[in-house]
């Protein structure tokens, strides 16, 4: 029986070319800059109930700028701009809340928000007023 040696195989050599090739790709397809999460203002809180229980899933909106709040009610919102900003807060059940802040570039403003719930039987009674007999 014959016995074969492996003779390991040496990697391709790395011409000048193709350093300089690498190189250039790694210029060009990387970002030169990546804009911080922190530009602007940033405004953070928790969405709560009357009673206090902290509400996921409200929507947190200002600026053109979107987000929803974790199973613990918190929220944040980056890259305010100007003096202050209008928040609006929403959630399915309870009438949506409108507030101004104050905001400073760089800087992280907290807004803690209590939502009510909507009385059903108020509103069924306002509709009830409103049908033609």
């Amino acid at each position: 029986m014959m016995s074969q040696t492996l003779i390991p195989r040496r990697p391709p050599d790395m011409s000048p070319l193709r350093v300089i090739l690498a190189l250039v790709s790694i210029v060009v397809f990387v970002p030169r800059h990546l804009p911080a999460q922190t530009a602007g203002a940033v405004i953070s809180g928790t969405v709560r109930s009357e009673a206090g229980v902290p509400l996921a899933s409200a929507v947190v909106a200002s600026g053109g700028r979107m987000t929803t709040t974790d199973s613990l009610g918190h929220f944040e919102l980056t890259g305010l701009s100007g003096d202050s900003a209008r928040v609006h807060v929403r959630r399915v059940g309870s009438p949506s809340v409108d507030t101004a802040i104050a905001l400073r570039p760089g800087k992280r403003g907290q807004l803690d928000v209590r939502l009510e719930s909507y009385d059903w039987d108020r509103e069924r009674r306002k509709a009830e007023c409103f049908t033609p007999s």
